[in-house]
């Protein structure tokens, strides 16, 4: 039965791009050099965009991305999120942190606070020449050796630690 099989699935002769191959090794070269074609760089196809107009922020609006998030923004955002979902395996659902928002608001804020800080060190750190980065990161900031062994760990994971 194995012989049937292998018989039916094989290929004795197959036309790529109008062209005839026979052989196990041809048919291999054939498919192989079709698809290196048909995934090469060819600047011909691609779509040009020259002449587009793109939307972009006024100078006020980019400049306000660099304020930190105000209180009544965050409050905002959570008010506007479904309530029954659960964030979390943990339980709570969003109508919690809804409904104790003068309880928690503190703790959300300073997540979201450390959460800009480290943005803007990183983009600041980048600046500067010669610093050495773990995984995008500056080691030196993250609390690791600048000598430390490559290891794949989450960015999470540090900034969890520091809270």
């Amino acid at each position: 039965m194995a012989n049937a099989h292998r018989r039916r699935n094989f290929l004795e002769k197959l036309k790529v791009n109008g062209v005839l191959l026979v052989g196990k090794s041809g048919i291999e070269e054939g498919v192989a050099g079709a698809f290196q074609l048909m995934l090469s760089e060819m600047g011909e196809w691609r779509p040009s965009i020259e002449g587009l107009v793109f939307n972009s922020l006024s100078l006020a609006d980019s400049a306000a991305l660099e304020f930190p998030f105000s209180e009544e923004e965050v409050f905002s955002a959570l008010s506007s999120l479904c309530g029954d979902n659960a964030p979390s395996p943990d339980g709570f659902t969003l109508a919690l942190w809804q409904s104790c928002w003068d309880v928690v608001k503190s703790e959300i804020l300073s997540y979201l606070l450390l959460g800009q800080r480290m943005v803007t060190l990183l983009r600041h750190s980048r600046l500067k020449k010669g610093m050495r980065l773990y995984d995008g990161y500056p080691s030196n900031q993250l609390g690791l050796p600048l000598d430390a062994p490559y290891k794949p760990i989450r960015f999470g994971n540090a900034v969890e630690e520091q809270l």
